[in-house]
């Protein structure tokens, strides 16, 4: 609220040099109560902010989970287009208030605009902490029904929905395939009440490969009532690809509200002291997702630092690819590694991906046989598992999965899992480009629908599409981005509502596509996995002729 302060001062000097002093003392009295008002608005207004946050998070969910499921229910269908308004309101309240608050510096205008100005700043908080609990009462309406619509959306697909639904309760579950057995080992560690069996180790650590599960376990964790009872606090920190302490005590911060973005002079050592002073009231969870060997001993030594200022009870839980960063850690308490699905898991999570519709795969009964020689081949992988899954989804021939299933490329030898190579040989043209472009931008990084669509049009990425199509540019690069994201080639963030990203794995995918590709050689060329992907069909045609 120091903004709100040197906005209040700055209107009661810009009014004196303006009016004389003879007013000033009329109108201080008005400004400081309304001051006084306002820095209670804007507490408010910060509470409301969360609050919206998790309002979206789980609309978000319904939205998701009726990507690519055709609904033919009426009360379905109606609600889910409440969930995309409701979406939609709560995300224009977010962007406004970012341009608010982004144009909030003062201008080099004259002195009566400057009062205007420092007026506006000055009185805009209670404003929008109004506008926003209009919206939240709007979304809450709405949010009540998320999860029975999940659950009805689940008996639509298994054809067990009749148009009476009034009676049907549901519950929330989850729709993560395993786990559970891990979920509850890592619970019933963090949970203990007693810091003397716990012993002076705080850490948790998950291990594994990259796209086995460890962040999905983690956020399995993390959103667990259990956890959120017993921890007055829970933070999520993705600590960046290329080691930045600055942006993980940044993003520690973010959860204090400590709003020290724009002070210059603030430095690290001085922010870590100002987060160790709050933590000390909470008994917390802080979750390092992706943590690397790079910068291990420093972010140690700061992580431990926040241990000991919070109270009895607080726990790290850490995500890594890397045994030995986990062992590194001299408190570690225990490491879980993740192993490859269990290949009824793994069948089960290919099949839910392929067939969203329960009734879809009875209807093919010689896919599911090509399916499982399919899964064979996936190695209990869940990444790989979803993704190829939702890729042949659009492409339910039999020849489509024998070109899969017998292709040359699960021979590949490099890094990346052969599935995903053939996830994205899958995609069409456009979705190739736009996709393989991902791989020019920074891993890890953090990105709004408009951000992207927008680098998209940059590029010209829809230009061969659109002399065929004549859609509005805008419409066409926003269904690309809802086709990838259907797709799981782009995710929606965690944590993060309004924004979104790509798996590490399939980021190197994207960087390997756009290095060899037809991205880096303009719009209108047809891709080099496409043409690898059609010489098997005629092979495959000249063998049966």
């Amino acid at each position: 609220m120091a903004e709100l302060f040197r906005s209040a001062a700055n209107l009661v000097r810009d009014v004196a040099e303006l009016f004389g002093s003879a007013v000033v003392g009329e109108i201080t009295g008005r400004i400081l109560s309304s001051l006084i008002a306002n820095y209670r608005g804007g507490r408010n207004l910060e509470e409301s902010l969360e609050k919206l946050e998790e309002l979206l998070l789980e609309i978000y969910s319904a939205v998701d989970a009726s990507i690519g499921k055709p609904i033919t229910n009426r009360w379905l269908s109606q609600r889910l287009s409440k969930f995309q308004d409701a979406m939609r309101e709560g995300e224009g309240v977010q962007r406004s208030l970012r341009r608010r608050i982004d144009n909030s510096g003062s201008p080099s205008f004259d002195n009566g605009m400057h009062i205007l100005h420092h007026a506006r700043n000055l009185f805009w908080v209670s404003e929008d902490v109004l506008r926003l609990r209009n919206t939240i009462e709007s979304l809450e309406k709405v949010a009540v029904d998320v999860n029975k619509f999940i659950r009805l959306l689940e008996l639509e697909r298994d054809g067990r929905l009749y148009q009476s639904i009034s009676n049907i309760t549901v519950s929330k579950c989850s729709k993560v395939v395993g786990l559970r057995k891990e979920r509850e080992a890592i619970i019933k560690i963090l949970l203990q009440e007693d810091d003397s069996v716990f012993g002076n180790d705080p850490i948790l650590a998950i291990v594994g490969m990259g796209g086995i599960g460890k962040t999905t376990l983690a956020d399995l964790v993390y959103n667990d009532e259990r956890t959120k009872r017993h921890f007055s606090l829970a933070m999520w920190v993705q600590v960046p690809k290329q080691f930045d302490m600055a942006m993980v005590a940044k993003s520690i911060s973010g959860y204090l509200h400590c709003n020290y973005d724009n002070d210059d002079s603030l430095t690290l050592a001085r922010l870590q002291q100002i987060i160790k002073d709050k933590l000390s009231s909470h008994r917390f969870l802080l979750v390092l997702d992706d943590v690397p060997e790079e910068g291990n001993k420093l972010l140690q030594a700061t992580v431990m630092d926040c241990v000991r200022s919070g109270k009895e009870g607080s726990k790290v839980l850490i995500t890594t690819r890397s045994e030995k960063a986990a062992k590194s850690w001299d408190t570690v308490r225990s490491i879980v590694t993740m192993s490859p699905l269990a290949s009824t898991n793994c069948s089960e999570s290919f099949y839910l991906s392929a067939f969203p519709e329960y009734s879809r795969r009875l209807q093919h009964p010689e896919l599911v046989t090509i399916g499982k020689r399919i899964v064979g081949k996936l190695k209990g992988h869940p990444l790989s598992a979803c993704l190829l899954g939702r890729a042949l989804r659009d492409n339910l021939h039999k020849e489509c999965w024998n070109d899969v299933l017998h292709s040359e490329l699960w021979e590949t030898t490099n890094n990346l899992p052969p599935s995903l190579n053939l996830s994205y040989h899958l995609l069409p043209d456009h979705l190739q480009r736009c996709f393989a472009f991902l791989g020019k931008l920074p891993k890890g990084w953090e990105f709004t629908r408009e951000s992207l669509t927008s680098l998209w049009v940059a590029e010209g990425l829809t230009l061969s599409n659109n002399k065929r199509n004549k859609k509005p540019t805008e419409d066409l690069v926003s269904e690309y981005f809802d086709e990838l994201l259907s797709k799981s080639f782009i995710q929606r963030h965690k944590h993060k509502p309004g924004f979104f990203m790509v798996h590490d794995l399939l980021h190197d995918l994207a960087l390997q596509a756009y290095d060899s590709s037809s991205c880096s050689t303009g719009p209108g060329a047809s891709g080099r996995s496409n043409a690898l992907w059609g010489a098997q069909k005629k092979n495959r045609k000249r063998k049966n002729n």
